[in-house]
This record gives C-alpha cells, sequence and structure tokens, in this order.
C-alpha cells in the first residue's frame, strides 16, 4: 500500500468546485480549451489560447515573489492571469495591481519598443462581492481625471463577482452558475462539463497525487489537523502492512522448517 492520499477521502474531491484550489489547478492545467471558455464568457471575446499552466511561480528578486492560479497566452500573446478568491482579503485592489505588475516584467524583450507591449489582463473570479457594487463584473482601466478619458496602457483588471444573482450575459451568467456546481452534471457547459466529469469520475493517478499534495499544502499552512491525522493514519496503516508481511513471512518459513524435518526423518 502507497502513501494515503487526503484525496481519497470523497468529502474533499466530492465536495469541490472550481473555486476550491487543489481541484482548480488540476482542471486548467495545460487545458487551454477549457480556460477558453472562461476567458471568452468574462471578455465577451472569442480568443484562442496557446499555453495555460496552474500554480505558476515568478520569481522577483528583489522582494516577493507570486504564484499565479492560473496563466495563460493566447495567440497574440496577450498575457491572463485568473485568480480564484473564496476570501474578499485575498482580492485587494493592492494584490490586483502586484499582480499586474509581474505580467508586464517581463513584457518586452531587450531593446524592444513599448508599443511592443501586448495587453495584459488580471481577472478576480471572487465568491463573495468584493466591490460591493451589486455586479456580475467590475472592469477597472486606468483614466484621464482631467479629460475623461481612458489612459489606454492595456493594462486590465477585472473582477466577476459569484455572488450575483440577478441577469447578464448568457455566457457570463453560465460561468457564474458552473464555478458554483460540485455535481458534474449540473454544469451548463459543455467543454467545462466534460472535463468536471472526467476529474471527478475518472481521474488518472497523477491527477489524484497533484490534487492531494495541494490539498495537503493548504491544510498544512493553515495548521489543519486534518493533514497531520492523515499523515498519521498512513503510518499507522503502512506499520499494519509491514506487520501483515512479517506474519505470512514468519509462517513460510515455520513450514520451510518442518518440510526440513520431515525429509530428514525420511
Amino acid at each position: 500500500m502507497g502513501k494515503k492520499r487526503l484525496i481519497d477521502s470523497s468529502e474533499f474531491l466530492d465536495d469541490a468546485t472550481l473555486m476550491e484550489d487543489f481541484f482548480m489547478s488540476v482542471f486548467f492545467r495545460e487545458n487551454p480549451e477549457c480556460i477558453e471558455q472562461v476567458l471568452n464568457a468574462v471578455l465577451s471575446v472569442d480568443l484562442s489560447v496557446q499555453t495555460v499552466n496552474t500554480q505558476y511561480k515568478v520569481l522577483n528578486m528583489y522582494g516577493r515573489d507570486v504564484i499565479f492560479d492560473i496563466y495563460a497566452l493566447d495567440l497574440k500573446k496577450r498575457k491572463y492571469n485568473v485568480e480564484m478568491q473564496r476570501r474578499s482579503d485575498g482580492a485587494k485592489p493592492q494584490r490586483a495591481r502586484f499582480h499586474s505588475s509581474f505580467l508586464d516584467v517581463r513584457s518586452l524583450e531587450g531593446q524592444e519598443d513599448f508599443e511592443d507591449m501586448t495587453d495584459s489582463y488580471v481577472i478576480f473570479i471572487t465568491e463573495h462581492d468584493v466591490l460591493k457594487g451589486n455586479k456580475p463584473i467590475y472592469q477597472i482601466e486606468r483614466t484621464i481625471l482631467d479629460m475623461d478619458r481612458q489612459f489606454n496602457d492595456g493594462s486590465h483588471i477585472i473582477y466577476v463577482n459569484l455572488a450575483y444573482k440577478g441577469k447578464c450575459d448568457s455566457k457570463l451568467e453560465e460561468i457564474i452558475h458552473d464555478f458554483k456546481c460540485k455535481n458534474a452534471d449540473d454544469i451548463r457547459n459543455s467543454v467545462l462539463r466534460e472535463r468536471f466529469e472526467e476529474l471527478k469520475k475518472h481521474p488518472t493517478e497523477k491527477e489524484l497525487d497533484d490534487m492531494s499534495e495541494l490539498l495537503e499544502l493548504r491544510f498544512k499552512a493553515l495548521g489543519d489537523k486534518r493533514f497531520e491525522e492523515g499523515r498519521a493514519e498512513g503510518r499507522e496503516e503502512g506499520r499494519e502492512e509491514k506487520d501483515v508481511q512479517k506474519d505470512v513471512q514468519r509462517d513460510v518459513q515455520r513450514d520451510e522448517r518442518k518440510d526440513r524435518r520431515k525429509n530428514q526423518g525420511q
């Protein structure tokens, strides 16, 4: 028996939504088609994603590093950082600004002109109405206050409010609904539903291992006792398995001794 996984307990996987980092990270990892559905609904566009990574760490030699929940690049080299936030204090405006700066800092090579920078998007999908305007979506752009005109620097920050219960664009409404679902049958977007069912009902061993590892890291960071309890239970099961193996080995050796004595008597 291998190491016991926390994710083997059905309470975690069965109750998981796309707002759970351990589930979301594996769900969207290297899956451009799924994140395309989200971006196209949020931005009301029709873009094609080239690459997507989850739990993408960007190092900062001058200070704090950043880990993007989702980092995606489309065919026009525009950059996207999508963050899932269940706690309102995890989606503060200063954090959005910080994440936006990390998208921009690697946008130019060597002597490239500033005009060559592509647009960047930081998108917070929040469980609560963080900006408290009772809107399904908030689009933040820099403006020239004295002229009441957009600055048009290509930097975009967007908040999607999952707590919104009214009517809105049909695709956005679909995403708002789907991110709160626990069951594949309830997912409205067909692309997301297919992947949701696959990961819930037929996950690979690697996907189970990866989800369990992310879940353990979260519990450990929060000081959740279930992390240590799961480790302790796994160690106990390992000891029990070793005891069984020793018993079997003892029985085999005893039978071999009996056979030798019997053969010698003959």
